[in-house]
């Protein structure tokens, strides 16, 4: 094991994997929806992603899991992959990727407020708690008027709700992942939460029906591109980046691409699927913003240092 400080260049990949990759996820996960059934997408997505990761993990003669791994990746893969991912996968038949995107861009708030809601937790400072307040107001612009104005198709409306649920599950999740200990490397762990994802979201388009009715020679080959796009990308590169991110810089760092993937998505979505951007959507994602800002950039006491990791370059980097 290596206690020594991870290199920069390592650092500004996996952030640059974080902020452009899982930006263009939200587009890739509406293409592949177009010609394939959301969980079975989703749950194909994550198998394939969790064998080539397992495989990658033995390669580098990654540690086998301990009690503590096995619990962790459980734990994980439901809220983070199983809950977190499957909302998204379920709203974006319904809704804009980019309002999708910022929807989910209040992760950090929730990170905020579960860390502080901790045994031994850090209160917020006047600052973030503002921010939180700021970033309330704005999901609740960008989701609410329509709604209750009887505009909001109802699909659209629920989707958007249970996106903010599934963030809310993700933070909760990347804190255990923060503080997580175990004897295995971050691609193991990350194969565990994959595996746990696999399982759970094939098990949801099989209660659902979707596997009956399911032609894989029905699914056009814009939607398979997507589909390995987001295998490789998006669950291989983007978040094994994550994951490893959570264990060398503080959280709220790490929760920095909330800033970085309403933009990108809001932007790939306009220039390739002309979805609408209204001025409401830019003052809302503008308010969103400004509260994740104020959360992740007040200054806090510091946070105690994870568990050291075995030295392990990040997929980001070799993928």
């Amino acid at each position: 094991m290596s206690s020594s400080p991870p290199a920069t260049s390592r650092i500004v990949a996996a952030f640059l994997a974080v902020y452009v990759v899982w930006g263009s996820t939200y587009l890739g996960i509406r293409v592949a929806l177009e010609s394939m059934p959301p969980y079975v997408m989703a749950g194909t997505r994550f198998f394939a992603a969790a064998a080539l990761m397992t495989a990658y993990a033995f390669a580098t003669k990654a540690p086998r899991p301990d009690a503590q791994d096995l619990r962790t990746g459980l734990l994980t893969g439901l809220l983070m992959l199983s809950a977190g991912n499957g909302t998204v996968t379920w709203a974006s038949q319904y809704t804009a990727s980019g309002r999708i995107a910022l929807v989910v861009a209040m992760t950090p708030v929730w990170m905020t407020l579960f860390d502080w809601a901790r045994p031994g937790g850090t209160r917020p400072a006047k600052l973030e708690l503002v921010g939180l307040v700021v970033g309330f107001l704005g999901v609740a612009w960008l989701i609410g008027p329509d709604a209750l104005g009887g505009a909001h198709d109802a699909n659209v409306w629920l989707g958007e709700l249970l996106v903010l649920v599934g963030s809310m599950s993700w933070g909760g999740g990347s804190l255990l992942t923060r503080y997580a200990r175990g004897r295995t490397t971050p691609a193991m762990r990350t194969a565990l939460q994959m595996w746990v994802a696999g399982v759970v979201l094939t098990s949801v388009a099989l209660a659902r029906g979707e596997w009956h009715t399911f032609d894989y020679t029905a699914v056009s080959a814009r939607s398979w591109l997507a589909w390995g796009y987001l295998v490789t990308f998006g669950s291989l590169v983007g978040f094994t980046a994550y994951v490893w991110l959570l264990k060398v810089v503080s959280p709220p760092k790490a929760a920095t691409y909330a800033y970085v993937n309403p933009a990108v998505a809001l932007f790939l979505g306009w220039w390739l699927l002309d979805e609408p951007i209204t001025s409401r959507t830019l003052a809302a994602s503008a308010v969103i913003i400004s509260g994740v800002a104020a959360v992740t950039l007040a200054r806090r006491p510091a946070l105690p240092a994870p568990a050291p990791e075995p030295d392990e370059t990040p997929v980001s980097e070799v993928a």
